[in-house]
């Protein structure tokens, strides 16, 4: 026998959500956006001019609102967690979207600190904050153009969508 469609089920942390549909997708995402302003209050992260649509933004083009991504390089959960890094921040299951959003925005309003800027810091987010880092004391202001293109198309993107 045959199945004329394939059924999904989507799950956040422990919750079953049901089939993934158009309206599925459409919750999952406004669970989702309603734990990113919890998180963006809780740390008042405004102070930093991280914004829920900058986070929002992040997780789309990380993990396109997928709480169970894994990167080829071994990234986890929606803001995409290094297994060391989500160590580092305490969060102990990098797939429960809570425990995910609240280390991903750790870590950015870590890097916007230490940057002083948005675009440098999705930058350390994206490549590594040792490799930027590395490419601003190597080549000063034309550290950029250093940068893998994905990186920069990383940035832009991320930047671009946070402001429509």
């Amino acid at each position: 026998m045959r199945l004329g469609r394939l059924l999904y089920i989507a799950f956040i942390g422990n919750t079953l959500l049901g089939p993934i549909d158009s309206n599925a997708k459409e919750s999952t995402k406004k669970y989702i956006d309603s734990i990113v302003e919890e998180t963006i209050e809780k740390y008042d992260a405004h102070r930093y001019n991280i914004t829920p649509e900058l986070v929002s933004s992040m997780i789309f083009h990380e993990s396109t609102y997928d709480s169970l991504a894994v990167s080829k390089k071994g990234a986890m959960g929606l803001m995409q967690l290094m297994p060391k890094t989500a160590a580092e921040l305490g969060v102990k299951n990098p797939f429960d979207p809570r425990e995910n959003i609240d280390g991903g925005v750790r870590m950015l309003i870590g890097l916007s600190k230490r940057y002083d800027n948005n675009r440098t810091a999705l930058a350390a987010y994206n490549r590594g904050k040792t490799k930027v880092d590395t490419l601003m004391a190597e080549y000063g202001h034309r550290w950029w153009n250093e940068l893998p293109s994905i990186t920069r198309r990383y940035v832009k993107n991320v930047l671009g969508y946070a402001e429509e």
